[in-house]
């Protein structure tokens, strides 16, 4: 990541985070379980909302960057995201 696209990231934190309140109080997600090992469904669902939160406009955030946030390998980020894609085909 270079200098430029790590600032920005640092801009945007204050924002991200409120967000991040407003989701964990909406799925009724402590914010440790959000960011922590938790594999309940409430966490797991709110962990993909701000996913996908943080690849849309206006952050465009990159998986390494999402995995590095949510303290997970950006491999388990995007399985999610396609997750969610493959669940609103289905609906």
């Amino acid at each position: 990541m270079n200098a430029e696209r790590k600032k920005k990231i640092e801009r945007e934190a204050d924002d991200v985070m409120r967000k991040v309140e407003v989701i964990c109080f909406r799925r009724k997600v402590l914010q440790e379980h959000l960011f922590g090992r938790d594999r309940r469904t409430r966490a797991v669902e709110a962990r993909r909302d701000v996913i996908e939160l943080l690849r849309a406009a206006p952050y465009e955030w990159s998986w390494p960057e999402i995995g590095a946030f949510l303290k997970r390998d950006h491999t388990t980020c995007m399985y999610h995201h396609h997750q969610r894609q493959r669940e609103a085909v289905r609906a």
